[in-house]
Protein backbone atom coordinates (compact mmCIF):
# COMPACT_ATOMS: atom_id res chain seq x y z
CA UNK A 1 0.00 0.00 0.00
CA UNK A 2 1.48 3.32 -1.02
CA UNK A 3 -0.21 6.67 -0.62
CA UNK A 4 -0.91 9.41 1.88
CA UNK A 5 -4.08 7.68 3.11
CA UNK A 6 -1.89 4.93 4.58
CA UNK A 7 0.65 7.18 6.24
CA UNK A 8 0.51 7.80 9.96
CA UNK A 9 2.44 9.29 12.84
CA UNK A 10 4.80 7.06 14.81
CA UNK A 11 7.40 7.72 17.48
CA UNK A 12 10.72 5.87 17.16
CA UNK A 13 13.33 6.11 19.92
CA UNK A 14 11.47 9.15 21.24
CA UNK A 15 11.48 10.96 17.87
CA UNK A 16 8.10 11.64 16.15
CA UNK A 17 8.09 10.87 12.44
CA UNK A 18 5.92 9.69 9.55
CA UNK A 19 5.52 6.06 8.53
CA UNK A 20 3.88 4.16 5.68
CA UNK A 21 1.49 1.67 7.29
CA UNK A 22 2.23 -1.23 4.95
CA UNK A 23 0.36 -4.47 5.52
CA UNK A 24 2.33 -5.93 2.60
CA UNK A 25 5.61 -5.73 4.55
CA UNK A 26 6.59 -8.34 7.12
CA UNK A 27 9.17 -6.13 8.79
CA UNK A 28 9.47 -2.51 9.92
CA UNK A 29 12.31 -0.29 8.75
CA UNK A 30 13.67 3.25 8.87
CA UNK A 31 15.88 5.15 6.48
CA UNK A 32 19.60 5.47 7.05
CA UNK A 33 19.31 9.27 7.29
CA UNK A 34 16.66 9.01 10.03
CA UNK A 35 18.85 6.57 11.94
CA UNK A 36 21.84 8.94 11.70
CA UNK A 37 19.71 11.76 13.13
CA UNK A 38 19.01 9.89 16.38
CA UNK A 39 20.78 10.98 19.54
CA UNK A 40 22.13 9.01 21.22
CA UNK A 41 22.79 6.81 18.20
CA UNK A 42 21.57 3.23 18.84
CA UNK A 43 24.03 0.42 18.19
CA UNK A 44 23.76 -0.84 14.62
CA UNK A 45 23.83 -4.63 14.70
CA UNK A 46 24.53 -7.24 12.04
CA UNK A 47 21.44 -8.93 10.64
CA UNK A 48 22.99 -11.50 8.28
CA UNK A 49 21.89 -14.40 10.46
CA UNK A 50 18.25 -13.36 10.08
CA UNK A 51 18.42 -14.38 6.43
CA UNK A 52 16.14 -11.57 5.25
CA UNK A 53 15.72 -10.24 1.72
CA UNK A 54 14.38 -6.68 1.70
CA UNK A 55 12.54 -5.47 -1.39
CA UNK A 56 11.23 -1.98 -2.16
CA UNK A 57 7.72 -1.26 -3.45
CA UNK A 58 8.82 -1.72 -7.08
CA UNK A 59 10.44 -5.09 -6.37
CA UNK A 60 14.06 -3.93 -6.42
CA UNK A 61 16.52 -5.18 -3.82
CA UNK A 62 16.77 -2.70 -0.94
CA UNK A 63 20.16 -2.96 0.81
CA UNK A 64 19.98 -2.78 4.57
CA UNK A 65 22.68 -1.52 6.88
CA UNK A 66 21.74 -3.60 9.92
CA UNK A 67 19.18 -3.40 12.69
CA UNK A 68 18.66 -1.55 15.94
CA UNK A 69 16.63 -2.28 19.05
CA UNK A 70 14.02 0.47 19.01
CA UNK A 71 11.19 1.53 21.29
CA UNK A 72 8.21 2.65 19.25
CA UNK A 73 4.76 4.02 19.99
CA UNK A 74 1.79 5.28 18.00
CA UNK A 75 0.27 8.45 19.55
CA UNK A 76 -3.12 7.97 17.86
CA UNK A 77 -3.41 4.44 19.29
CA UNK A 78 -2.77 5.25 22.94
CA UNK A 79 1.02 5.49 23.04
CA UNK A 80 1.60 1.85 23.97
CA UNK A 81 5.34 1.20 23.83
CA UNK A 82 6.82 -1.75 21.95
CA UNK A 83 10.49 -2.75 21.67
CA UNK A 84 11.27 -4.35 18.33
CA UNK A 85 14.25 -5.05 16.06
CA UNK A 86 14.09 -2.30 13.43
CA UNK A 87 15.87 -2.55 10.08
CA UNK A 88 17.95 0.38 8.88
CA UNK A 89 17.75 0.58 5.08
CA UNK A 90 19.43 2.69 2.43
CA UNK A 91 17.94 6.08 1.59
CA UNK A 92 15.38 6.22 -1.20
CA UNK A 93 13.34 8.99 -2.78
CA UNK A 94 10.27 7.89 -0.81
CA UNK A 95 11.83 7.44 2.63
CA UNK A 96 13.46 10.85 2.38
CA UNK A 97 10.02 12.28 3.24
CA UNK A 98 8.44 9.26 4.99
CA UNK A 99 11.35 7.69 6.92
CA UNK A 100 9.55 4.61 8.32
CA UNK A 101 7.89 1.61 6.73
CA UNK A 102 5.57 0.05 9.32
CA UNK A 103 5.24 -3.68 8.67
CA UNK A 104 2.93 -6.38 9.99
CA UNK A 105 5.20 -7.16 12.95
CA UNK A 106 4.17 -3.74 14.35
CA UNK A 107 0.66 -3.58 12.86
CA UNK A 108 -0.31 -6.81 14.62
CA UNK A 109 1.06 -5.57 17.96
CA UNK A 110 -0.94 -2.36 17.57
CA UNK A 111 -4.10 -4.24 16.67
CA UNK A 112 -3.73 -6.55 19.66
CA UNK A 113 -3.16 -3.64 22.03
CA UNK A 114 -6.34 -1.96 20.75
CA UNK A 115 -8.55 -5.06 20.85
CA UNK A 116 -9.91 -4.22 24.32
CA UNK A 117 -10.34 -0.49 23.73
CA UNK A 118 -13.55 1.14 22.58
CA UNK A 119 -11.87 4.32 21.40
CA UNK A 120 -12.07 5.27 17.70
CA UNK A 121 -9.24 4.01 15.50
CA UNK A 122 -7.82 6.35 12.83
CA UNK A 123 -8.87 5.42 9.31
CA UNK A 124 -5.33 4.75 8.08
CA UNK A 125 -4.76 2.23 10.87
CA UNK A 126 -8.18 0.63 10.52
CA UNK A 127 -7.43 -0.02 6.83
CA UNK A 128 -4.26 -1.85 7.82
CA UNK A 129 -5.99 -3.80 10.61
CA UNK A 130 -8.76 -4.92 8.25
CA UNK A 131 -6.26 -6.15 5.67
CA UNK A 132 -4.61 -8.60 8.08
CA UNK A 133 -5.70 -12.21 7.81
CA UNK A 134 -6.74 -13.93 11.03
CA UNK A 135 -5.84 -17.39 9.74
CA UNK A 136 -2.86 -17.84 12.05
CA UNK A 137 -1.47 -21.15 13.28
CA UNK A 138 0.20 -21.50 16.72
CA UNK A 139 3.73 -22.87 16.93
CA UNK A 140 5.15 -24.51 20.07
CA UNK A 141 8.72 -25.35 21.04
CA UNK A 142 9.85 -28.96 20.92
CA UNK A 143 12.39 -28.74 23.76
CA UNK A 144 12.06 -30.90 26.87
CA UNK A 145 14.22 -28.57 28.96
CA UNK A 146 14.63 -24.82 29.50
CA UNK A 147 16.43 -22.99 26.70
CA UNK A 148 18.62 -20.04 27.74
CA UNK A 149 19.04 -17.05 25.41
CA UNK A 150 21.68 -14.50 26.38
CA UNK A 151 21.48 -10.70 26.11
CA UNK A 152 21.37 -9.59 22.47
CA UNK A 153 21.56 -13.21 21.31
CA UNK A 154 19.67 -14.60 18.31
CA UNK A 155 18.98 -18.32 18.49
CA UNK A 156 17.18 -20.68 16.11
CA UNK A 157 14.72 -22.95 17.91
CA UNK A 158 12.80 -25.95 16.66
CA UNK A 159 9.06 -25.40 16.56
CA UNK A 160 6.24 -27.79 15.81
CA UNK A 161 2.96 -26.84 14.17
CA UNK A 162 -0.19 -28.76 13.34
CA UNK A 163 -1.09 -28.22 9.69
CA UNK A 164 -4.32 -26.44 8.84
CA UNK A 165 -6.22 -26.50 5.55
CA UNK A 166 -4.25 -25.73 2.43
CA UNK A 167 -1.50 -23.69 4.09
CA UNK A 168 1.80 -24.66 2.43
CA UNK A 169 3.92 -21.54 2.91
CA UNK A 170 3.77 -19.21 5.91
CA UNK A 171 5.60 -16.47 7.81
CA UNK A 172 6.68 -16.69 11.45
CA UNK A 173 5.30 -13.76 13.47
CA UNK A 174 5.41 -12.61 17.07
CA UNK A 175 2.20 -12.87 19.09
CA UNK A 176 1.24 -11.60 22.52
CA UNK A 177 0.87 -13.98 25.47
CA UNK A 178 3.61 -16.27 24.20
CA UNK A 179 7.23 -15.44 25.00
CA UNK A 180 8.63 -12.86 27.39
CA UNK A 181 8.10 -9.28 26.24
CA UNK A 182 11.88 -8.94 25.83
CA UNK A 183 11.96 -11.73 23.26
CA UNK A 184 10.83 -11.20 19.70
CA UNK A 185 10.42 -13.42 16.66
CA UNK A 186 12.37 -12.67 13.48
CA UNK A 187 9.97 -12.87 10.50
CA UNK A 188 10.95 -15.57 8.02
CA UNK A 189 9.27 -17.71 5.40
CA UNK A 190 8.84 -21.41 6.20
CA UNK A 191 7.45 -24.36 4.25
CA UNK A 192 4.83 -26.79 5.55
CA UNK A 193 5.16 -29.10 2.54
CA UNK A 194 6.09 -32.19 4.53
CA UNK A 195 4.24 -35.50 4.98
CA UNK A 196 2.03 -35.97 8.01
CA UNK A 197 -0.29 -33.77 10.05
CA UNK A 198 2.49 -31.75 11.73
CA UNK A 199 5.61 -29.94 10.57
CA UNK A 200 8.83 -29.01 12.34
CA UNK A 201 10.03 -25.54 11.46
CA UNK A 202 12.99 -23.31 12.45
CA UNK A 203 12.08 -20.17 14.40
CA UNK A 204 14.61 -17.39 15.07
CA UNK A 205 14.21 -15.76 18.48
CA UNK A 206 15.98 -12.52 19.42
CA UNK A 207 16.62 -11.43 23.03
CA UNK A 208 16.35 -7.63 23.13
CA UNK A 209 17.12 -7.35 26.84
CA UNK A 210 20.31 -7.10 28.89
CA UNK A 211 19.54 -10.27 30.82
CA UNK A 212 19.46 -13.99 30.08
CA UNK A 213 15.95 -15.31 29.45
CA UNK A 214 14.80 -18.92 29.71
CA UNK A 215 12.12 -20.47 27.51
CA UNK A 216 10.26 -23.32 29.29
CA UNK A 217 9.51 -26.62 27.53
CA UNK A 218 6.54 -26.76 25.16
CA UNK A 219 6.07 -22.98 25.20
CA UNK A 220 3.87 -21.16 22.73
CA UNK A 221 6.57 -19.75 20.48
CA UNK A 222 4.94 -17.76 17.67
CA UNK A 223 2.25 -17.91 15.03
CA UNK A 224 2.32 -18.68 11.33
CA UNK A 225 0.49 -16.47 8.86
CA UNK A 226 -0.39 -17.92 5.49
CA UNK A 227 1.23 -16.29 2.45
CA UNK A 228 0.47 -16.91 -1.21
CA UNK A 229 3.36 -15.17 -3.00
CA UNK A 230 6.86 -14.72 -1.65
CA UNK A 231 9.83 -13.09 -3.42
CA UNK A 232 13.20 -14.14 -2.09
Amino acid sequence: MVGSANEGDITICGVPTKGLIDSGSMITSVSESFYNSLSPLPELRDIKEFGLSVLSANGDQLPYKGYIEAEISVPSLGNNNFVIPLLVVSNTEYNSTVPAIIGTNVIRLCRQSRSQSGEPIPEEWQLAFDSLLDETIPVKTTNNFNIRIGPGEVKTLNGIVRKAGDVHTAVTEHIDNSLSGDLTICPRVVSLKTPGTTSRIPVRVCNLSARTIEIPPRSLLCSLSNVSVVDS
